[in-house]
């Protein structure tokens, strides 16, 4: 099949553009911005699906959502330039299929979830993913918040230390990470941000030479401000945040000495009168 390079979406209130670029699809409209390369995805399944159907002669345009405006307008650009263009009406009262009329005025019905795809809000269209994590890349991990400093380092032969503490446990390291790859934005903050004076949390992550930024500040009725590591604004489930409240305790290895059964070639236990 040919691939999608390029998706105009004209909604009754506003346009949505998306590019397909080396590293996944990228959004040029209402804002512009990493899009959400998995819903993009399904969109375009959904087009793929789209391409058979029944058609409905003497079908009313009016009655079947495409007058006097239609749901969606959709230009799609393909392989070698090519363009491709249709409207959506409204879903069929019976079935799983949504109104579909070419370019040539012929409506069709066509099965799947089209319209549903491309009249999410444009806020889903987005990346919604904090921070993207190479986990053998990692070598540092800060965590800064009112308690503290959390200091989270490799060593050269692969083993975390915690800064002022002792050796971490390599596991916790592991859940912290995997905890703020995971974050995802539950709505994005579209006037001006207010300056985040005081953070409640900052988060540092050093990979492959790179630094990774979050700042977090209060939690608010939309939930907790964020800023991610390219400095979009919006907001994060509060509840999401607690794993930053862990400090050398929750990461350490609480052990007296730092040692691994598993590489122990010989133990030596020295009495007042005898070894």
């Amino acid at each position: 099949p040919e691939q999608v390079l390029e998706i105009t979406i004209q909604r009754r209130e506003e346009q949505l553009g998306f590019v397909r670029g080396e590293s996944g699809w990228q959004m040029q409209a209402p804002v512009e911005d990493r899009a959400n390369d998995q819903l993009l995805s399904r969109v375009v399944q959904a087009l793929e699906g789209a391409k058979r159907g029944i058609r409905l002669d003497n079908a009313d345009p009016g009655a079947m959502g495409f007058e006097p405006e239609p749901i969606a307008a959709v230009e799609l650009v393909v392989d070698g330039g090519k363009v491709v263009t249709f409207q959506v009406g409204e879903r069929a009262p019976v079935g799983w299929q949504d109104y579909l009329r070419n370019d040539q005025g012929a409506i069709f019905a066509v099965s799947g979830n089209l319209s549903e795809e491309l009249t999410r809000r444009p806020d889903e269209y987005r990346h919604p993913g904090l921070i993207e994590v190479d986990f053998a890349e990692v070598t540092e991990v800060r965590l800064r918040s009112a308690p503290g400093l959390l200091d989270a380092r490799k060593g050269a032969d692969g083993r975390w230390w915690l800064e002022g503490f002792g050796a971490a446990n390599p596991d916790a390291v592991e859940e912290l990470l995997i905890a703020l790859s995971t974050m995802r934005f539950t709505g994005f903050y579209h006037a001006s941000l207010p300056a985040i004076d005081s953070p409640a949390f900052e988060v540092e992550v050093v990979q492959g030479g790179s630094r990774l930024q979050l700042t977090m500040g209060d939690v608010t009725a939309m939930g907790r401000l964020a800023l991610d590591t390219e400095g979009r604004p919006g907001f994060v489930d509060a509840t999401s945040s607690v794993f930053l409240r862990q400090g050398p305790t929750d990461l350490g290895i609480a052990n007296v000495l730092d040692a691994r059964p598993s590489e122990l070639t010989a133990v030596t236990i020295r009495g007042s009168n005898s070894t």
